[in-house]
C-alpha cells in the first residue's frame, strides 16, 4: 500500500469521525433534555461523596449504609438513562460509520488487485 493511499484513509477516517462526533454534538449534547440528565447525574455524584465522606455514629450507620446505597442505585439509573438519550443517534452514526468503512475498504482493495 502507498503512502499517499494511507494519507488518503487516515484523512477519510478523521473526516468521518469528526462528521459523526458532530452529529451526536448538534442532535444530543446540546438538548435540553441531555443537559438536564447529565446536571442529574452530577448532582447525585456529588451528594453520592458527600455521604461516602461523612462521618456517622455507630447507631446511625445502617441508615447511613442504606442511604449511599439508595444513591449508587439512582447513580446507575442516571448514567442507564444517559446512554439510552445517546443510543438511537448511536445507532445511526454506526451505520454511517459501516458504509464509509466499506468504501474505504472497496479503495483499498481496488488497488491492491494486480
Amino acid at each position: 500500500m502507498s503512502l499517499a493511499l494511507i494519507g488518503k484513509l487516515v484523512c477519510f477516517t478523521l473526516a468521518i469521525c469528526s462528521f459523526s462526533e458532530g452529529i451526536l454534538y448538534l442532535l444530543v449534547y446540546r438538548t435540553e433534555d441531555y443537559q438536564r440528565k447529565i446536571a442529574h447525574f452530577h448532582e447525585l455524584n456529588r451528594k453520592l461523596e458527600k455521604e461516602k465522606n461523612a462521618i456517622v455514629t455507630y447507631d446511625r450507620r445502617r441508615a447511613q449504609e442504606k442511604k449511599i446505597s439508595n444513591l449508587e442505585e439512582s447513580v446507575k439509573s442516571a448514567s442507564a438513562d444517559l446512554n439510552r438519550s445517546k443510543m438511537k443517534v448511536n445507532l445511526a452514526i454506526s451505520a454511517i460509520d459501516g458504509k464509509a468503512s466499506l468504501c474505504s475498504h472497496q479503495v483499498v482493495m481496488g488497488n491492491d488487485s494486480p
